[in-house]
Formats: structure tokens, sequence, C-alpha cells
């Protein structure tokens, strides 16, 4: 049987896993950066990224005071994804975060 993904909001316990997911999606990214300008350029422009992700991954996760909601993907129990997004009522639409 084929394993379905479900989405529902996301719950405290979450974090660990949303942040391995974050860093492993960034991770191609910042080592292609690396390799294309060098390690020099590379730690200048990205040296604290992944601490600036983390941080911002935190934030809006546990501080829904700017009205920003996260949903979390799950594939057998595990949290394998997420997407921040935040709705404009005044204007009647969302946005990805």
């Amino acid at each position: 049987s084929q394993s379905q993904t479900t989405f529902r909001p996301f719950a405290s316990d979450d974090l660990p896993a949303l942040q391995s997911v974050r860093q492993r999606a960034f991770e191609p990214i910042f080592k292609g950066f690396r390799s294309t300008f060098g390690e020099p350029i590379a730690s200048g422009e990205h040296g604290g990224a992944d601490a600036e992700q983390a941080a911002w991954l935190d934030r809006i996760c546990h501080e829904n005071d700017d009205g920003i909601h996260v949903v979390v993907a799950v594939r057998d129990g595990l949290p394998i994804g997420f997407c921040g997004y935040k709705v404009d009522p005044t204007r009647g639409r969302g946005a990805m975060i």
C-alpha cells in the first residue's frame, strides 16, 4: 500500500523534524554556492544563514502574533515538510511565507 501525505497544523514537538527538513533543503544550495564561488565568498555571504534560518523557523512556529500559520506535511506519522502562510483579511487573500 502506498503512503499518503496528510497536512495538519504545526505542533510544538514537530520543530526538531522541521529544522532537519529545512537544513536538508538548503544544504545543496549552500554547497553549490561554495562550489561556484569558493569558501571565502560563501562564508561571507552565507556563513550565518543556517542559524538565521533556524531562528526564523522557530519564530514563525512559536510566535503567532504576526498572523503566520504553519502547516506540516506528514507521511507515515513523520513530518516531511512544512509551509507558512499569512492571511490578510482586509485584502481577502493570503501569502506563503
